[in-house]
């Protein structure tokens, strides 16, 4: 169920994603104001288990919310920054896996956009070229953290995982102004596919 590490911060940390995921699903399905900085999308997107998958249905049922926005950064499958031989093998994976994986997500993210255009709820994404250090999910006024570098020998998903709230937590204030200085300069809009 999380350790709290500090309470004046508003921080708890699990030991890997898996532990968190209730806690991230119900900010979700509470959430109207959604950004995800991912990779490729795999536990988020494209996985069976995955949030947009499985939750979408129930989040524009939510009546008492007028507009539901997603906003979510994917690394570019042409990266020449990040996706190279060296880094793939950090996740064991090849290059080329790592970047079908985002195509894959592109290509959810797309189809989910189109099926709720007309809705309340607002899809988009961006890609981005740059070396991602952070999984971030803003969910309002909550965000879970891990850190997309991991010690040689671990997995990604082993990876702790951080929760920090809204109040009183300066580092929310700064994961949101970095999600948020990403979206606006350091990414490119995928226009066919983003909802006005």
């Amino acid at each position: 169920m999380g350790k709290e590490i500090n309470s004046e911060m508003h921080c708890k940390v699990f030991d890997n994603e898996i532990e968190c995921y209730p806690q991230i699903r119900e900010a979700f399905l509470a959430a109207s104001d959604v950004r995800l900085f991912l990779i490729d999308g795999q536990s988020m997107i494209s996985h069976r288990l995955g949030l947009l998958c499985n939750l979408l249905d129930k989040k524009v049922a939510q009546i008492e919310k007028p507009v539901i926005t997603i906003r979510t950064l994917l690394l570019s499958p042409q990266s020449q920054s990040f996706i190279n031989a060296e880094i793939a093998a950090k996740m064991n994976q090849d290059q080329r896996q790592i970047r079908r994986n985002i195509e894959f997500a592109i290509q959810n993210l797309s189809e989910e956009a189109k099926q709720y255009q007309g809705t309340r709820l607002k899809i988009s994404f961006q890609l981005y070229d740059e070396m991602p250090i952070w999984k971030l999910l803003i969910l309002d006024d909550v965000a879970f953290v891990r850190a997309f570098a991991q010690p040689e020998g671990f997995i990604r998903t082993n990876m702790p995982m951080y929760r920090f709230q809204k109040a009183g937590a300066s580092l929310f204030q700064t994961f949101v102004k970095y999600f948020d200085y990403v979206w606006d300069y350091k990414s490119s809009k995928v226009e066919v596919f983003n909802q006005e």
